[in-house]
């Protein structure tokens, strides 16, 4: 008798429990390698893209990491604490604020690239080319249909049974 597949929740019970240690996998990595320089994986996504990209607004951050308002918003504070990135207003709008890495912050980055690309090599060249290759299909069909963390809804207009209905916010007479 064939395994039975596992249910979509025994899945996502796998992957995130799975990504919880492989994050502290690589950041245990990282520090062991780097030190008291070492930065977080959030840190280090958001100084690769500014590294990358140069100065951008928030919101064109949150766009290219996926993340939140809240979380980004925390990720830059601990940067600016650190030295590493700096907020400076937008010169084509002045309601706006950029976010850019500063001189030890591109240094910070780029001495952690190595170590990271270590603890990856050592983790997913494990896998066969074959199993890598089919892994990283499997992400990008998840990433895709998950829509790179946006609300599925947002945009579009509800259909269905029952849609939501307007609240009456006014006081009673």
């Amino acid at each position: 008798m064939a395994d039975q597949a596992p249910s979509p929740a025994e899945v996502a019970d796998e992957f995130f429990s799975l990504y919880h240690v492989l994050r502290r996998y690589v950041d245990r990595h990282v520090e062991a390698a780097m030190g008291d320089s070492s930065i977080p994986m959030a840190c280090s996504k958001l100084l690769g893209i500014l590294h990358e990209h140069g100065p951008r607004r928030f919101t064109e951050l949150a766009a290219l990491t996926g993340t939140g308002a809240r979380s980004l918003t925390q990720t830059v504070d601990t940067l600016e604490r650190d030295g590493l990135a700096q907020r400076q207003p937008d010169p084509t709008d002045r309601r706006a604020t950029l976010v850019k890495i500063t001189e030890l912050g591109t240094k910070t980055f780029v001495s952690s690239v190595g170590p990271k690309q270590e603890a990856f090599g050592h983790l997913f060249g494990a896998l066969s080319d074959d199993e890598r290759a089919s892994f990283s299909a499997a992400l990008r069909l998840l990433r895709e249909r998950a829509g790179n963390g946006r609300s599925p809804d947002r945009g579009r207009p509800r259909t269905g049974a029952n849609p939501p209905q307007p609240v009456d916010t006014r006081r009673p007479q």
